[in-house]
């Protein structure tokens, strides 16, 4: 019994890698999940909700649904401030995380041009975790109260970006403060961990395509993560794009898988659709995630989101 109880709690903390690995398939849609200095990086104010279910097929699989709004505000003509809340359910099987993440950044630009822009950024995130153990075997065994257990987990994050219309690099480290979690739930439970993202925009004169790669990269305390993404956007609005994935797990072998996105923008509104699968074995046992994002923007004008958008 204690090695069936043992094999269900090492189970719940791969769910954890597997649904922060997801929940990061948002990043190239809205940057603020990896960046606490994202919001403010343009003008607009971006209203974001998104669903992604995870190993299709399978009963009780792992879910996440979010709800995302930032707005940049400038007071200066060199001189910004950015806003963002980041609202997520995230469930497992058993367990469940819920909670959200307010953001505050401040945006300065940098050197002779004017087109340069330094962002820095702080973030203080509260988390309801949750795991209901009333459905666990009821023989008696210590690990296993049968109960419904709940905690609150709460940390800080700080982020740095610099940008430009045609470039950004962002750096971003999070769980500043002690942990305060005991059952390795949800967003961001490693005990130290930092994102690196960066990109460009390339479009030649007269193209109908631009070409916008992003490399992203994640380090946390038993995990590191590569990601490469080439979207193209086509001067119709319809975008798409393919992001090859690598990561390890100490102890491990190696992993590595493929997204697929496809999306419109229409006026204020932007759709997208993602698929992700495995492309070894570590992913033989589940059959992709599918998430949906929908977006709205308010801006004064089409210049207020360029390469970052």
């Amino acid at each position: 019994m204690r090695a069936f109880t043992i094999i269900i709690i090492s189970l719940l903390s791969m769910g954890t890698f597997a649904q922060r690995m997801a929940q990061q398939n948002m990043y190239i849609y809205n940057p603020s999940l990896i960046n606490p200095a994202a919001p403010g990086m343009n003008e607009c104010a971006i209203f974001d909700i998104y669903g992604l279910r995870q190993w299709t097929g399978i009963e009780h699989a792992p879910s996440i649904e979010g709800f995302g709004v930032q707005k940049g505000i400038r007071f200066s003509r060199g001189k910004k401030h950015g806003l963002g809340l980041n609202f997520v359910r995230d469930a497992n099987g058993p367990s469940m995380s819920l909670g959200g993440e307010f953001m505050y950044s401040f945006h300065f630009k940098m050197g002779r041009s004017g087109k340069n822009w330094l962002g820095l950024g702080l973030s203080g995130m509260l988390f309801q975790n949750r795991i209901d153990e009333s459905g666990f075997s009821p023989i008696f065994d210590p690990i296993v109260t049968g109960e419904v257990v709940h905690e609150v987990f709460y940390n800080a994050s700080a982020g740095a970006v610099f940008y430009s219309e045609d470039y950004f690099a962002g750096v971003a480290v999070y769980n500043l403060l002690p942990m305060s979690t005991e059952l390795s739930l949800g967003y961001g439970y490693d005990q130290y961990f930092t994102t690196l993202w960066g990109g460009f925009t390339r479009k030649k004169r007269n193209s109908i395509v631009t070409w916008r790669p992003t490399l992203y990269g994640a380090i946390g305390e038993n995990i590191v993560q590569t990601d490469l993404t080439n979207t193209f956007q086509f001067k119709n609005n319809f975008f798409v794009g393919v992001t090859l994935r690598k990561f390890w797990l100490w102890g491990e072998s190696p992993g590595q898988g493929a997204l697929f996105l496809a999306g419109y923008e229409w006026n204020r509104w932007t759709f997208q659709y993602t698929y992700d699968m495995g492309i070894n074995g570590m992913f033989l046992h589940q059959y992709g995630s599918h998430m949906a994002a929908l977006r709205y923007k308010i801006c004064r004008d089409k210049y207020d989101c360029p390469t970052y958008k």
